[in-house]
């Protein structure tokens, strides 16, 4: 009586119970087209990753000039900033 109020409480999903439905091995007269198709697959992608790269590394260098540049305008603002401060001390 205690296992059908478990099983009340906790029922048992739909679909757990039967086994997962495998695909079945490719033939091994289909291997190397099998093989040829994977190793095409893996070199699209490589070709991509290393345009990817490529492009991140000119992203790079890109943003490096953009700072180089951000901090000499910066250090040109404060010298500018301090001759006003110190002309205004003069007066």
């Amino acid at each position: 009586m205690d296992l059908i109020r478990w099983r009340l409480r906790y029922p048992i999903p739909i679909g757990i119970s039967r086994p997962p439905v495998r695909m079945p091995p490719p033939e091994l007269s289909k291997l190397p087209e099998v093989i040829e198709s994977i190793s095409l697959r893996v070199k699209r992608i490589d070709t991509e990753f290393s345009k990817l790269i490529a492009e991140l590394r000119k992203l790079h260098m890109l943003l490096e000039r953009e700072m180089a540049y951000r901090n000499m305008l910066l250090r040109r603002f404060a010298d500018l900033e301090r001759r006003l401060y110190i002309l205004q001390r003069k007066r």
